[in-house]
């Protein structure tokens, strides 16, 4: 059980952290100001609309101070304020904005013609940009023609001025962005023709507004602390799940290899049948019995197949994982397929439904759930690319029920991998791709999960609760020799190899992260800083 003194510790111990951190890496010395400011010298002017709604009024003139602090200089900012605004405030920050000519009050039945086309800087009231945020976007924007948002991280401000609880994001994540808008109160936009979405009295929801009327499409992500959340910002309500009716679900095939090991196979498919909640008419259980040789093993799968339970494989190759999956998926007879570990347990009534709810849409390629140990703590929550070829399972460790890093272990999101031990993909999809059988034990998931983010889709970890307990790696063993640590990683080299960029920078995280130990702070970050590109490199 979580203590009270023991969360304060918890929280007290990120907090020190967090201010080393900062000295560490993210501080602006005078070297870095003058370039900074000129990297961004001569770039085209900006049109800046700060947004107030009541819940921000009294940080305006803090946000407003800080874009008079900006490296870039060449700008031109409106203030839009919400009706519910205290006249008080507007009249006390309208004398404030008559000291810089670039700075005016500009009602909304005008903004769009403020805003014109072009890039426009849209910024909640409550966020404070940062002395080069503006610098740092116009920059990226320029290096970025084609791009249509650009967003950067954040952290709060406390009363003190003392920064904490920072928010490194991934790139554009459509999920996280239909549940919340996460790319905060800073964050810039191509403008094309037409008219502004009506404005709302939240200022952060006006903001999704107005990027999502842009449909965007290619999205960037600078990688630094762009700006401080000052003001509380209303709790945005939990989007619903996306559920499938009993009509619209499809026939799903269930993938499981097996050798002996009938204590593990065993409980998963009477796990299977005792606790799923989908249709049996639509429900296909087909095991690939690779080269069993324990008698009670074979009599145990003979029995389910005679009565029907299972459909059974039986494959006489040395061990390929990638290959006998393949094998097997050409043979099933669902539209969707299920590759899943004999050493799980299923514990969630309603996991295919869950799955399927998210792969059946076109735009979404393999997806996975929350598998938990035995003692309950998570085991998978989505891979985690390292530059070296291997991956990290995310929220290791965590209790099943702790929402963990800005809630993503409970919340559904992109990743770029998902284990094997449990995959759901559409049939036609998986057969256009496959395993690549040159990784006959491990990475065959992960690569396969690349190929697919390489032809546009999304992954998608779902979240919410467990929806298996997995015994890993019990069936064929660690890599704990001199020839499986040998084959572990060949077998990493070759996937790195075939898709250098992702691991160099994966997309579904962030470099101020760390990859050994999801979502902490990373010691030192793996990003250059942007103003000294030509001089400093990423680190691994």
């Amino acid at each position: 059980m979580v203590t009270r003194r023991g969360s304060w510790l918890r929280a007290a111990a990120a907090f020190l952290r967090y201010q080393y951190w900062i000295w560490r890496y993210d501080r602006l010395a005078r070297a870095d100001r003058a370039a900074i400011a000129a990297r961004s010298s001569g770039l085209p002017s900006l049109r800046i609309v700060v947004r107030v709604d009541a819940a921000s009024q009294r940080w305006v003139p803090a946000t407003v101070r800080r874009l008079e602090r900006q490296l870039f200089t060449d700008w031109q900012a409106a203030l839009s304020f919400d009706a519910a605004c205290d006249p008080a405030w507007i009249d006390r920050i309208a004398g404030r904005a008559q000291r810089d000519s670039r700075i005016r009050i500009v009602p909304d039945r005008d903004l769009a013609a403020f805003c014109r086309t072009g890039w426009v800087l849209l910024i909640a009231g409550g966020a404070l940009p940062r002395p080069h945020a503006v610098a740092l976007l116009v920059v990226a924007a320029a290096s970025a023609p084609n791009a249509t948002m650009i967003h950067g991280d954040e952290d709060r401000i406390g009363p003190l001025g003392l920064r904490h609880d920072p928010y490194f994001k991934p790139g554009y994540s459509p999920e996280r962005a239909r549940q919340t808008w996460y790319p905060g109160g800073c964050v810039l936009i191509r403008r094309g023709p037409g008219d502004l979405p009506p404005p709302r009295p939240d200022a952060i929801s006006w903001l999704r507004d107005v990027a999502e009327s842009r449909a965007p499409g290619d999205v960037i992500r600078v990688p630094v602390v762009l700006h401080h959340e000052a003001a509380e910002r209303p709790a945005q309500p939990e989007p619903p799940s996306p559920a499938l009716d009993d009509a619209a679900l499809p026939r799903i095939s269930i993938l499981i290899p097996t050798h002996d090991r009938l204590d593990l196979l065993k409980p998963c498919l009477e796990s299977i049948r005792a606790v799923t909640d989908y249709p049996r008419e639509k429900l296909e259980i087909l095991v690939i019995d690779n080269r069993s040789a324990d008698p009670a093993a074979l009599d145990y799968l003979a029995a389910k197949a005679a009565s029907g339970d299972i459909r059974l494989r039986r494959d006489g190759r040395p061990f390929n994982f990638s290959a006998i999956n393949n094998d097997a998926a050409a043979d099933a007879s669902g539209d969707l397929l299920v590759f899943l570990n004999n050493d799980t347990e299923i514990v969630d009534a309603a996991w295919l439904r869950r799955l399927a709810a998210y792969a059946m849409q076109d735009s979404v390629g393999a997806v996975g759930a929350k598998l938990v140990y035995p003692n309950g703590t998570v085991q998978h929550g989505g891979n985690i690319l390292r530059p070296d070829g291997t991956t990290q399972h995310a929220h290791v460790g965590l209790p099943a029920r702790d929402a963990g890093y800005r809630g993503l272990a409970r919340l559904p999101h992109e990743v770029s991998g998902i284990t094997g031990a449990c995959l759901a993909v559409r049939a036609a999809l998986f057969r256009e791709i496959g395993f690549d059988p040159r990784l006959r034990v491990a990475f065959n998931d992960t690569l396969f999960c690349l190929e697919l983010m390489a032809r546009g889709y999304r992954n998608i970890y779902i979240g919410g609760e467990p929806v298996a307990i997995h015994h890993e790696s019990m069936t064929r063993g660690r890599d704990d020799t001199p020839e499986k640590a040998k084959t572990y990683w060949a077998e990493a080299a070759y996937v790195r190899d075939r898709r250098p960029d992702l691991f160099a920078d994966d997309p579904c995280y962030n470099p101020n992260l760390d990859l050994w130990h999801s979502y902490s702070l990373a010691f030192p970050p793996r990003r250059a800083r942007p103003w000294r590109v030509a001089k400093e490199a990423p680190r691994g």
